[in-house]
């Protein structure tokens, strides 16, 4: 990569109820990118929790990443 050998990473995630969450992160310095956003929504009982998470990158070289995830965990 053409990135940085040393980079700061930095990230937070906000949830309210253990139910929808807020995510940001930043990372410096970086050729191509630096800030990401998301949030996820998680459902379910205490058997099976499933949810939906999104990720978005906003690339200078290449074009915008949307990343879509869906998640089901067994407990």
């Amino acid at each position: 990569p053409r990135d940085y050998a040393e980079q700061i990473n930095f990230g937070c995630e906000y949830t309210f109820m253990k139910t929808f969450s807020v995510r940001a992160g930043y990372s410096s310095p970086n050729d191509d990118y630096n800030f990401t956003t998301g949030f996820g929504l998680k459902l379910g009982d205490e058997i099976v929790s499933y949810g939906i998470d999104y990720c978005y990158t906003n690339f200078e070289t290449f074009n915008d990443v949307h990343i879509l995830t869906f998640n089901v965990a067994f407990n």
